[in-house]
């Protein structure tokens, strides 16, 4: 819901950013907004998500009779059960960003 005073914030929460001890106020409401108080051409922390291509390398343990049981346990697990090594990655690029 938006205020036609307060934007995003309620009244209520923007009377408590209010009455924050010097400063705090500024560190609240760039909770609402990164780029209050800031002029253009500041350097702001942006958190950006890359995606990309490249070699990654698991090692896991698994009970079986033989060396094809044993591969074949392995990949029928599901990939979030391995802890994964990045070994290499030469093409990745940006998708997104937001202001920390």
């Amino acid at each position: 819901m938006t205020h036609k005073a307060t934007g995003p914030i309620s009244p209520e929460e923007m009377q408590r950013i209010a009455a924050l001890p010097y400063g705090m106020a500024a560190v609240e409401l760039r909770k609402h907004d990164p780029l209050f108080g800031k002029k253009e051409g500041d350097k702001l922390e942006w958190r950006v998500r890359l995606s990309g291509t490249g070699s990654i390398t698991a090692t896991t343990i698994v009970e079986a009779s033989s060396e094809a049981e044993a591969m074949d346990i392995a990949e029928c697990r599901a990939s979030h059960e391995f802890d994964w090594e990045v070994s290499d990655c030469d093409q990745f690029e940006a998708q997104e960003a937001e202001p920390v």
